[in-house]
């Protein structure tokens, strides 16, 4: 039996990946608190499941935070690590406060990348990398959704002691085929014999969703008888909005179905089952991604099948007509095809579902992989 850890996050609370982590080791009886470091500038309430979990915000915004700088949020952060006493620090992403306490000289720290803090950010300027490089250079272990993202972060960590490639995993309790979805149709006036596909990706501009849009007239020149479905929880800037008037230019209001924050406010990650179960096809095709999305265990697991994008977090998961489609360019004219070809093969759509059930219970079985986590997190405690 795992013995009981002082476990201290820093991280997003506001993200549902990082509640599902603190939730699942609460919930084992280990002692969690988490630093909230946000990634967003914008702000969305996402649930309530960190409730009974120690949260330490640092309001960024203060002015005299501000002007403390670099060595202030470090001197901060180290009296936190101080006070809070922990077996472990967990960094999810590399935030300002990631970085301080990458400097707190508390032993053992591991890391989670998250994608822009590695694939992005270290490219901004001399300055930027070579402070990315002197915060993951202090590191004792990265847990990573892929090996991709592992040697992504060794590209400045150098060779670390620990390194775990973890997925975030899906629920398996919930995520699952067999759904009853005649009520989602319903609610969403989509007739019974009607095909589904669905978008489940935030609606940021690395996701690509206006392609899905430009696509669809393509598609409905073939069929009729089709519903996107736009399942989004997160929107930037002024993108919502946008979308919504591309689907009206393209004259494809008919077709698509918006489910963003706005119309249902009460809807939270537990809906999404049955948006996966309602969907013969879900498509997820980001120009980049950070490390591997939980999307997609949770497609897997739902018996609906993938169309994601041809990047080598994705390739990780699906072979190219084995268990799904890879995108090869990012644009309509290749899409649609795609989409037709999958909603015209019953007979391959079901075996790469059949096979994706198979891949879900392997790898991206969520209590499975936190289990895993544990075990990394006492590995590197007792070597520390």
């Amino acid at each position: 039996m795992t013995a009981n850890m002082k476990i201290l996050f820093i991280g997003d609370t506001e993200n549902t990946l990082l509640q599902r982590y603190g939730k699942y080791f609460f919930d084992k009886g280990h002692s969690v608190s988490v630093i909230h470091a946000p990634l967003q500038s914008y702000k969305v309430k996402l649930g309530n499941e960190l409730n009974g979990i120690k949260i330490i915000s640092i309001d960024s915004g203060r002015p005299m935070i501000k002007r403390l700088g670099d060595w202030g949020r470090q001197r901060v952060i180290k009296k936190i690590i101080q006070s809070e006493n922990p077996d472990i620090v967990h960094v999810h992403s590399l935030t300002e406060f990631g970085k301080a306490a990458c400097f707190s000289g508390f032993h053992p720290l591991v890391f989670t990348p998250w994608g822009a803090d590695v694939l992005k950010q270290p490219f901004q300027s001399t300055q930027a990398r070579n402070q990315v490089t002197s915060a993951l250079s202090r590191l004792d272990g990265v847990i990573a959704q892929s090996n991709i993202m592992i040697g992504e972060t060794f590209k400045f960590s150098g060779p670390l002691k620990h390194s775990f490639n973890i997925h975030w995993g899906a629920d398996l309790n919930q995520f699952k085929p067999g759904l009853d979805v005649a009520d989602l149709r319903e609610k969403l006036d989509i007739g019974d014999h009607c095909r589904v596909i669905l978008s489940p990706r935030q609606f940021g501009s690395k996701y690509n969703i206006d392609t899905i849009l430009k696509s669809i007239p393509r598609v409905i020149e073939k069929t009729k008888n089709v519903v996107f479905i736009f399942k989004y929880f997160i929107t930037q800037g002024n993108l919502e909005p946008e979308f919504k008037q591309l689907a009206k230019d393209l004259n494809i209001e008919d077709h698509v179905r918006f489910v963003g924050r706005n119309e249902t406010p009460d809807e939270s990650h537990t809906s999404m089952p049955h948006y996966f179960n309602l969907a013969d096809i879900w498509i997820s095709i980001p120009s980049w991604d950070g490390g591997s999305p939980a999307t997609l265990a949770e497609g897997f697991a739902s018996g609906s099948f993938p169309i994601v994008s041809d990047i080598s977090t994705n390739i990780e998961w699906v072979l190219n007509g084995f268990n799904g489609y890879l995108l090869k360019e990012i644009n309509p004219e290749f899409l649609a095809p795609l989409i037709l070809e999958a909603l015209d093969d019953d007979q391959f759509r079901k075996k790469a579902i059949e096979r994706n059930l198979e891949i879900a219970k392997a790898k991206g079985n969520f209590r499975d992989n936190m289990e895993q986590v544990e075990q990394a997190y006492q590995k590197m405690i007792q070597s520390s």
